[in-house]
């Protein structure tokens, strides 16, 4: 969705397979749209804490279309979306969005606020004194449980490298959760990262097949 040649092109090539097939393309056609993706099928982008890549989704997508042609395994469905003055607009939620990106968020909280599961202080933006402790909490789900996730992994200062955290079940039981801290020692104004990774049977080893999300925050240092 942050193809520069313009993401509603899927949406025509869509409507030419519907109107070819009436009443039958869900038999023949998916359309998956990515979210936070730009047109470069590189496992990195030029900037992995703005832009993730969708290779992994399209290696999913060669297996599902595999399965589909080869053993009659419908895949995921495609994703709920509208164009609304030229932009592609997609739910908020996985099982509103459907496809099969994994879906994240991302909130932030002053440690000193406390960082319990039942907080209602987490937010987009948060603004600390320099040298105390941030506290984040990352929710991930896969669309429908068409797939399970296998990483979540966080970004405090703009690093490329993400620093993978430990996965728990996340309050509504459907999706994983992961928390973590951070305290930054030099003024400024941040923006946090978390990437997510999703795989279709649940293997993390599996590095080919993982669809990815990213979400961020941003924390002002003073």
């Amino acid at each position: 969705l942050l193809d520069g040649a313009f993401p509603w092109q899927g949406d025509w090539y869509r409507r030419k397979v519907a109107s070819e097939n009436p009443g039958k393309e869900k038999e023949c056609f998916r359309i998956w749209y990515m979210d936070n993706c730009y047109h470069d099928d590189r496992y990195h982008t030029v900037d992995e804490t703005r832009i993730t890549s969708y290779v992994g989704a399209l290696h999913q997508a060669l297996l599902e279309l595999s399965d589909w042609v080869e053993k009659g395994v419908d895949p995921a469905e495609s994703t709920v979306y509208d164009v609304v003055d030229s932009q592609v607009v997609i739910p908020e939620t996985a099982d509103a969005r459907g496809g099969i990106q994994p879906v994240v968020e991302l909130k932030a909280a002053r440690k000193a606020e406390g960082t319990d599961g039942a907080k209602s202080d987490w937010s987009d933006c948060v603004r600390v004194p320099l040298g105390e402790t941030v506290s984040f909490r990352a929710r991930a789900d896969t669309p429908g449980g068409h797939g399970e996730i296998v990483s979540l992994a966080f970004s405090f200062e703009g690093e490329q490298g993400f620093a993978q955290a430990a996965l728990q079940l996340s309050g509504s039981g459907t999706g994983k959760e992961a928390y973590a801290e951070h305290t930054y020692e030099k003024p400024g104004d941040y923006i946090a990262a978390v990437r997510v990774l999703s795989h279709l049977t649940g293997d993390p080893r599996d590095i080919l097949a993982q669809p990815a999300n990213i979400a961020r925050v941003r924390v002002i240092c003073e």
